[in-house]
């Protein structure tokens, strides 16, 4: 990985553990959940150069999160069951439906509602790094499976 990549994953890290600590501290963990799965949804976009991406996998413990959010937001999706342990899949009925849910995400950013800063997936370049971006999803899957 690019020493710029190391940077960004470094303050990523740093960042969600100060979310965390202070999630754990309030017992106030939505801001938190929102974040993570809007960091675990967009990143699986950039994965795929497709930001009309409709099907994600998602760690079990967002389950709640990401029926609350398509609930608000009135997005339809559904979720499937895998044989992978502590993920699910959810799958947006159209890009209608997707894009309910990232404009959420989005206006949470530009209000400054995040739990901790978006990560530096881009790193300097037109297109965001995988290799960082794998990594950083890999990052969230621990994070729950700690918990």
């Amino acid at each position: 990985m690019k020493p710029e990549g190391k940077e960004s994953l470094t303050s990523f890290v740093a960042a969600i553990n100060v979310a965390v600590d202070r999630a754990s501290s309030t017992g106030f963990t939505d801001p938190l959940y929102v974040t993570l799965l809007a960091d675990f949804i967009q990143i699986q976009c950039f994965m795929e150069d497709n930001l009309d991406l409709l099907e994600f996998e998602i760690p079990s413990k967002l389950h709640k999160t990401i029926v609350d959010v398509a609930k608000v937001k009135e997005a339809e999706l559904a979720v499937f069951n895998t044989n992978k342990p502590d993920i699910f899949i959810v799958e947006f009925k159209n890009s209608d439906e997707q894009d309910k849910v990232l404009k959420a995400f989005e206006m949470m950013a530009v209000l400054g509602n995040r739990a901790y800063p978006c990560p530096d997936i881009y790193i300097g370049n037109e297109k965001a790094d995988k290799q960082l971006c794998r990594i950083i999803l890999e990052v969230i899957r621990k994070l729950f499976s700690d918990k």
